[in-house]
């Protein structure tokens, strides 16, 4: 049976490879306060290598963004920054990780959500899925990494009408500009998603990271580059499929 653990704004359960976070505070429609980024910051950082990580959220919202209670300037000026800059190193430790990453939008995906989700490696979107960027609507440029690594996934132009227009992007738009990979039915979206973290999770634990691996060379390095470790994992992988993938 998965072990299940509360943690501030979250469930956080394992069941084998499979680690599932699903944030739970109705009465904020799962807003994430720092208590809860804090949280997540942890439980993140006890993510194996070649584990598949869900993040999704209860009550018909994925995150609202974050918690209004906690916008009220707190500190000078360069602490407020130093502050805010720790809480958004969230999503480099989300795309940093040798695991798959799945965030299973059903609802409201708001705010500092935006850059939560993108962070991840997949994005699966339910039929009522919708996102709002939020920031400028609310006289903020936006945080998380929103515009970093919305660019990154649907284009330059597309992440700026999103974060200029800021409004409600239905599922099927998310799918259509590649921001989602799949929409389900909300009726069978639980179901489906941790079907899939199961397909995923019965697959070569060196080949899921050296994927992963690959998609995150992808950003950083050149072809020729890049295609020496594809090959170094490529080998690995056929040679140890079931042990921890070594740094490249």
């Amino acid at each position: 049976m998965p072990r299940e653990e509360r943690l501030p704004g979250m469930r956080v359960s394992r069941d084998g490879d499979i680690v599932r976070v699903v944030f739970d505070d109705e009465a904020t429609r799962n807003a994430l306060g720092g208590d809860a980024l804090a949280a997540l910051t942890q439980t993140i950082s006890g993510i194996r290598p070649g584990d598949v990580l869900v993040l999704a959220g209860d009550g018909g919202s994925f995150t609202s963004g974050g918690d209004r209670r906690e916008l009220a300037p707190r500190g000078t000026f360069e602490e407020q920054v130093t502050s805010l800059r720790a809480k958004a190193a969230l999503v480099e430790r989300i795309r940093a990780l040798d695991a798959v990453s799945i965030a299973a939008i059903d609802g409201a995906c708001v705010g500092l959500g935006v850059g939560l989700a993108a962070a991840c490696t997949l994005r699966i979107a339910s039929e009522r899925a919708f996102l709002d960027t939020a920031y400028l609507r609310n006289g903020m440029s936006g945080d998380f990494g929103a515009a970093h690594l919305l660019g990154a996934l649907v284009g330059r132009g597309t992440a700026a009408d999103w974060l200029l227009r800021p409004r409600r992007i239905p599922a099927d738009e998310l799918v259509r500009r590649g921001f989602c990979q799949a929409q389900w039915p909300s009726t069978t979206f639980t179901l489906e998603t941790s079907a899939l973290a199961q397909e995923l999770a019965a697959q070569s634990s060196v080949a899921r990271q050296g994927i992963v691996g690959n998609l995150r060379d992808a950003d950083r390095l050149d072809l020729t580059h890049a295609l020496d470790a594809e090959t170094r994992r490529h080998v690995l992988s056929k040679s140890s499929p079931r042990e921890v993938l070594p740094a490249l």
